[in-house]
């Protein structure tokens, strides 16, 4: 397809794709050091206000509280909304690179998409495909490793085993770190949001996830077991985080009998552990 006179005039940009308030937490720091690094390349986004606040320019708000618990069907007719959206926009955008972050289900589609448009050398450069967190196929499809094979370029990965892993089955990946630990603890990180953290030895950290089925099927689990740790430690205390109002509201009807050493922390997964 040709270019539009539009793109033509703009300088090629980096996308990034995110879908889960995971994904737009992980991305939100390369946007910002992306800024820092070349200020002049533009940066777009289909995220969430992580990602807006980092820099990128939002073209779809696809993480936002709003969109966590939708049904299967409403979740259907949006991502092809979303698709059809994107797919308007790369005729007026040129896309350098395509950052796709965690959400491999939801990002499959928008790898197609761009590698359509603009994965064919253009100037003698094609958009390049960089996954960001690298998808688990280790642990629940490695099958699906041919689709990486197919649809990236690099696969950035945040356990240290995982760039082998992938090697041996040709996909080129780079092992980066991981986010909770992007930089030094500091005196002032040991209160979330005003409440100090809680006291006691050992001090347990529950992260029951941000999508709603994990929420569902891993938090009666983890409450269990912090009963049992405080009943073997009983000067055991520990914290939840949880991504929003609405999931700490689901966690707290999933759990009525809340431990009295349990702290509740709400919308703020950039504190470290206690």
């Amino acid at each position: 397809m040709p270019e539009s006179s539009s793109s033509s005039t703009r300088p090629p940009g980096i996308l990034f794709t995110a879908f889960e308030p995971s994904g737009d937490e992980h991305a939100a720091p390369v946007v910002a050091e992306l800024k820092r690094l070349v200020p002049n390349t533009p940066v777009y986004a289909f995220g969430g206000p992580r990602l807006q606040e980092a820099g990128a320019e939002i073209i779809e708000m696809t993480c936002s509280r709003g969109t966590m618990g939708v049904s299967s069907f409403a979740e259907i007719g949006r991502q092809m909304r979303w698709r059809r959206r994107l797919k308007a926009w790369l005729d007026d955008h040129r896309v350098a690179v395509h950052v796709p972050t965690d959400s491999p289900a939801a990002n499959w589609a928008y790898c197609k998409l761009v590698k359509r448009r603009w994965g064919q050398p253009n100037d003698g450069v094609g958009s390049k495909t960089v996954h960001l967190v690298a998808p688990q196929v280790w642990a629940w499809a490695s099958w699906r490793v041919k689709k990486l094979q197919r649809a990236s370029d690099l696969v950035l990965c945040l356990l240290p085993f995982e760039p082998a892993w992938f090697a041996e089955r040709g996909v080129k990946a780079r092992f980066i770190g991981h986010p909770v630990f992007d930089h030094p603890l500091r005196e002032e990180e040991l209160n979330w949001d005003g409440m100090t953290l809680p006291g006691g030895k050992p001090r347990i950290a529950l992260l029951p996830g941000s999508r709603p089925a994990e929420l569902k099927h891993n938090w009666p689990d983890m409450v269990e077991s912090f009963n049992r740790l405080t009943q073997q430690f009983d000067t055991a205390a520990g914290a939840v985080v949880a991504v929003h109002k609405r999931a700490g509201e689901r966690l707290r009807e999933m759990a009525p009998d809340w431990p009295d050493n349990l702290k509740l922390v709400q919308g703020n997964r950039d504190c470290p552990a206690p």
